[in-house]
């Protein structure tokens, strides 16, 4: 069996309390950028940026920032977690000497889809083979229909076809009053 043996502790004391701190850098010379977060011990907001400028040197660095600080109050499963981003090629970027002009730029009209949902109806006679083949032609019919260049070869809906479409009303969150006075069972006063 073996003995172990128990390693000294010291006696630290710690005066202030946990703190959630986000730390964000960008590198001087390969321009990557760093976003930390951190758990550190401090009195106040100010306190805890006054000990980062002894754990970042912040020579090394073009920009320096503390995004968030926050006080702990709940328990802390991880201490620290660093997220490294390069910069990417998509994103543009216009460095402007002081006092230039802003680039202006044409606007540009954004096409707003706002759909709405519609309730259709079809009933027509067809000739098919099955019940797919059946669905399929009267797809390319109502293609057809809606279409502005017309081809000989497309399937048509019969005469007596008729096609009825109604738009249903978007839900406005709020409740309305429903239609009771087909209903069987009618509301009745009892007596008890």
């Amino acid at each position: 069996m073996q003995k172990y043996r128990k390693a000294p502790v010291a006696n630290i004391n710690v005066i202030g309390m946990l703190h959630i701190v986000e730390v964000r850098l960008v590198s001087k010379t390969s321009g990557e950028r760093i976003k930390h977060k951190m758990l550190m011990v401090g009195c106040e907001a100010a306190d805890i940026e006054r000990k980062l400028r002894w754990v970042f040197d912040t020579t090394k660095y073009e920009s320096f920032s503390v995004s968030s600080v926050e006080k702990v109050r709940d328990k802390i499963h991880t201490l620290s977690i660093t997220v490294t981003q390069e910069d990417s090629a998509t994103e543009a970027t216009i460095k402007r000497a002081e006092n230039s002009q802003q680039v202006v730029g044409v606007p540009s009209l954004i096409e707003q889809y706002n759909p709405n949902l519609y309730a259709i109806g079809i009933t027509t006679t067809i000739l098919a083979a099955d019940e797919e083949h059946a669905l399929r032609k009267v797809g390319r019919a109502l293609m057809e229909r809606t279409s502005e260049v017309k081809s000989g070869t497309a399937p048509m809906l019969s005469e007596d076809s008729t096609i009825q479409v109604e738009e249903i009303p978007k839900n406005s969150g709020f409740v309305r009053a429903r239609d009771v006075s087909s209903e069987v069972n009618r509301a009745h006063f009892v007596r008890g």
